[in-house]
């Protein structure tokens, strides 16, 4: 048992630093272990976000459909861990599948009658189900409000629980609401909150993007390079690259794909 403990906790540190396949192989040998194979299931839908647009994200999902089936054989239909993982693994094929409102309000329903099952102090799922509740309501039924209010309460579970990386999402996704609204200085402090947050998790995808973000971000705020310090543009494209290399060695399509594109917008010569 402890053994399976200890391999369950040295995997989630490799899937989230985006060594999947090596999360995977820790596990290979324990895999009827409940435990496990929820460990299993949960870096396949890890890996199917980060992945998708390429071959190796499309493989990572038949796995996630083929290992859920499998921890929620082995935990019993009714564990909470593998429902959030089942209905994140839901938000996520809508999101990129595309999704009609009535799957995304039975989703968000779901992910609400969960949500009210759990002990917000001490169920470590508390806080990833109000965030997912939250961008259900906000990317797929465009409720801007309701999310807003879900963000910040998932901040507030995670942060009562000391865990950078959930604290990190919703404060990732307010700051991108506190940009669409103008709120340029508040953005960008939440960005590089969310930043801080994900390096201090050592979560080098969930680093990557948010680095897109926070380049984004200056971007997209008017600065005049002929008016701002060389400085600051170098340290803008030192960030833009870094998260473009670690896109292509952990083979992030998507991420690489935005953090290339970024490089191409700033100032020539810094």
């Amino acid at each position: 048992m402890a053994r399976a403990a200890d391999l369950v906790v040295a995997a989630r540190a490799s899937a989230s630093a985006g060594r999947w396949e090596q999360a995977e192989a820790l596990l290979a040998d324990d895999q009827d272990h409940p435990d496990v194979a929820y460990a299993l299931a949960e870096t396949a839908v890890d890996a199917a976000f980060w992945r998708r647009g390429g071959a190796r994200g499309r493989a990572h999902e038949r796995s996630a459909a083929r290992r859920i089936p499998l921890a929620r054989a082995r935990r019993g239909a009714l564990d909470v861990p593998v429902r959030m993982l089942t209905l994140r693994h839901r938000y996520q094929q809508l999101l990129f599948t595309g999704s009609g409102p009535a799957a995304a309000r039975d989703l968000a329903a779901d992910l609400a009658a969960l949500g009210e099952q759990q002990c917000a102090d001490c169920d470590p799922a508390a806080g990833w189900t109000a965030f997912y509740e939250a961008r259900c309501r906000d990317a797929l039924l465009h409720d801007p409000s309701r999310a807003a209010a879900l963000y910040e309460q998932s901040a507030d579970q995670a942060r009562a629980r000391g865990d950078r990386l959930a604290e990190s999402y919703p404060l990732r996704h307010l700051a991108a609401q506190a940009h669409a609204a103008g709120h340029l200085d508040e953005a960008a402090t939440l960005a590089y909150q969310s930043l801080a947050l994900r390096l201090a998790a050592a979560a080098a995808p969930a680093v990557a993007a948010q680095q897109v973000m926070v380049v984004q971000f200056a971007l997209a705020d008017g600065g005049d390079p002929a008016a701002d310090l060389a400085a600051g543009w170098r340290a803008l494209r030192g960030m833009a690259d870094a998260a473009a290399l670690t896109a292509r060695v952990l083979d992030l399509p998507f991420v690489a794909s935005a953090a290339v594109a970024l490089t191409l917008k700033l100032p020539a010569g810094v």
